[in-house]
């Protein structure tokens, strides 16, 4: 049944909180979003795209989103965007998002790190051009 399943994985997301508050220790917990429909192409999909249960993104502390992009110019290398979508702690982190190169012939990602505004269901991305905030090495 649908429902006791997506119970019973809340509550093992709120034992996992607790546990990690508790023990104060890191867990970090991979999960799948749902497939984006057609015409959508959003750079970094909201955290309502987790599969499974909305208990997994409302009992998460910290919620960090990798999305895959096109193609460059040179096949050998891909756009990755990085984007906290929730931070309990400093919350103002999630107005940005970050693009990194990933190389396929070093299996590796590039060093430089590109910072941009983000914006909900944004599709392009558009480096920041104003100074970066402090928190950013």
């Amino acid at each position: 049944n649908d429902e006791n399943e997506l119970k019973a994985l809340g509550k093992v997301t709120k034992k996992l909180k607790h546990m990690a508050l508790q023990e104060k220790i890191p867990i970090v917990l991979v999960v799948h979003v749902r497939k984006k429909l057609q015409g959508e192409h959003p750079l970094i999909p909201a955290m309502e795209d987790i599969m499974g249960s909305s208990d997994i993104y409302k009992n998460a502390t910290k919620l960090v989103m990798l999305s895959g992009g096109s193609e460059s110019k040179h096949p050998h290398l891909r756009e990755t965007y990085i984007h906290a979508s929730k931070n309990r702690i400093k919350g103002s982190v999630k107005h940005y998002i970050a693009k990194v190169i990933y190389n396929t012939l070093t299996n590796s990602y590039e060093p430089q790190l590109i910072l941009g505004q983000y914006r909900p269901g944004m599709t392009e991305f558009v480096p920041m051009k104003s100074e970066w905030p402090k928190w950013v090495k």
